[in-house]
């Protein structure tokens, strides 16, 4: 006789609840597992990296308005459009400084380069953005275009180094779904090796019985 056929059927039922009960619970545990590690890997791409893309962008545009107003208000002939223009720019140098503020905290590991490569080029260009103003309060505009036109290796350096840190964030978005992307399906192929190892040992427990 096989040893199946020495189980009574009482202990063969018993014996199957409880391994399934066990694949159940085990089963459970593991696509919590999985649930919340995906939910932290779309929490660190909405907390982390869409924030990050976002303020990087906005610094960049406002930091390329800045600077086509800075040639708008030297090279008009207009007086009260060269102070409308004046204007624009501080509201400009003010968004990437808000924006600035907003990312820094943001910032961990490998980024934190990236970012301060940003800010240092932020400062050098600041220093131009007052030499700027000060020239146009004066109505010294021929100076203002010559400083402007040997400011451009200071610009390409800001846009270079947010250019660099928006390429990170974006980077590091697509490794974190792409990470998400593959625990789902790993989790799936789980779940279904799971599921079928159940169905297959009620199935011999009944053919037991």
């Amino acid at each position: 006789m096989t040893l199946a056929s020495n189980i009574s059927i009482r202990n063969k039922v018993a014996l199957t609840f409880a391994l399934v009960l066990c694949a159940t619970i085990g089963l459970g545990l593991f696509s919590l597992n999985r649930l919340s590690t995906v939910e932290a890997l779309a929490a660190e791409v909405r907390n982390n990296s869409l924030p990050s893309t976002r303020y990087l962008g906005r610094i960049a545009q406002a930091a390329e308005r800045l600077r086509l107003n800075q040639y708008i208000a030297v090279t008009t002939a207009s007086a009260e459009r060269r102070k409308m223009v004046s204007g624009l720019i501080g509201e400009q140098a003010k968004l990437v400084e808000t924006e600035l503020a907003r990312y820094l905290p943001l910032v961990s590991g490998d980024e934190g380069a990236l970012a301060a490569a940003i800010s240092k080029e932020w400062t050098n260009y600041k220093a131009i953005i007052d030499q700027v103003n000060a020239l146009l309060a004066k109505g010294d505009l021929a100076q203002d275009v010559a400083i402007l036109d040997n400011s451009n290796p200071a610009m390409n350096n800001l846009r270079n180094a947010l250019q660099a840190d928006i390429a990170f964030n974006v980077k590091e978005g697509d490794e974190l779904a792409d990470r998400g992307t593959a625990l789902a399906r790993s989790a799936r192929t789980g779940i279904i090796a799971v599921l079928g190892a159940m169905a297959l040992l009620c199935a011999l427990t009944g053919w037991s019985l």
